[in-house]
């Protein structure tokens, strides 16, 4: 009895833990939101991107300051989500923030296939080596690998490698595309490491958009 006892108020607690955390995240969302208000008649018109792959509290307030910052109307920003990140929870946050415009970033991954020799990477020196679309970094593909593997080096006979080169591959050309088509003068995001920050930035460059990076 004493057993079921402990059990049951384990779980309330959880419960109770589990209430106050959403109430207290309703209520910082809230808090945010406020802060967006402008008092004065500028707004930016022009697009900008957003990445929301990092689901922060820190990052989220960071972004809404900037976005006062810039006095930039919300109709004209762009969130770029991924079914790799958190992606439920993320558009939750950015709905709260009263950010609509919402894309995924594997609706732009291309159903062609991508032409490139993997067979060519035998090591890791081959992989540092290689010319990515774009010009993308070698460096950040190797890093994005390292912590798909949770390794501090590359496992290139790992099973599933191939699989994962060519989907960094459709991230790359994907984050170009959505540049291309939204043509945004602003890109804010919360990194610029790895291949799914990394290539929006990258992208960014390449179309003459300004980066903010919020990293707190």
């Amino acid at each position: 009895l004493m057993n079921l006892l402990k059990k049951t108020l384990s779980s309330l607690q959880k419960l109770k833990t589990e209430i106050y955390y959403k109430n207290d995240m309703s209520n910082f969302f809230h808090e945010v939101n406020d802060l967006y208000n402008k008092d004065n008649t500028f707004s930016l018109n022009d697009k900008i991107i957003i990445e929301c792959y990092w689901d922060n509290p820190g990052y989220w307030f960071s972004l809404s300051l900037a976005l006062n910052a810039l006095s930039a109307s919300k109709s004209n920003c762009v969130a770029v989500v991924s079914e790799h990140k958190n992606k439920l929870n993320i558009i939750k946050r950015l709905k709260k923030l009263g950010i609509q415009n919402i894309i995924c970033l594997e609706d732009y991954f291309s159903i062609d296939q991508i032409s490139f020799d993997i067979e060519k990477i035998e090591s890791e020196e081959d992989l540092l080596q290689i010319k990515l679309p774009l010009g993308f970094s070698t460096n950040l593909l190797y890093d994005e690998f390292c912590r798909y593997q949770n390794s501090p080096y590359v496992q290139i006979e790992h099973n599933s490698f191939k699989k994962k080169f060519y989907t960094y591959l459709k991230v790359i050309l994907a984050s170009e595309k959505i540049f291309k088509q939204f043509k945004p003068k602003y890109h804010l995001t919360s990194h610029n490491v790895g291949v799914y920050y990394g290539s929006l930035a990258n992208a960014a460059i390449r179309n003459k958009s300004k980066i903010l990076t919020l990293y707190i």
